[in-house]
């Protein structure tokens, strides 16, 4: 599950978006993303989407198809990485 940051999660992570990682599953446990991990934004349709809300995340992600692949822009400690992983899967 993701959820919003806090006002003191936000000032500790130096930024003003993503959402936290609070727990992982499926495909996020597969491509090794890890509770605590903020996802900062999603890259789909060649577009990079700075996320700052679940809504939207949610919304974004169900317009894709099982199997299709995303790519996201998930921060842990300080380093910032993308991450692939696979729809629905």
């Amino acid at each position: 599950g993701l959820a919003v940051p806090t006002a003191a999660q936000r000032r500790e992570l130096g930024t003003d978006r993503g959402l936290i990682v609070e727990r992982v599953q499926g495909a996020a446990a597969r491509a090794e993303i890890q509770a605590g991990d903020v996802v900062l934004a999603i890259v789909t349709g060649g577009r990079q989407i700075p996320l700052r809300t679940v809504d939207e995340f949610k919304r974004l992600v169900a317009g894709l198809k099982d199997g299709q692949q995303v790519t996201l822009l998930v921060g842990r400690g300080g380093v910032t990485s993308y991450v692939a992983l696979k729809a629905g899967q």
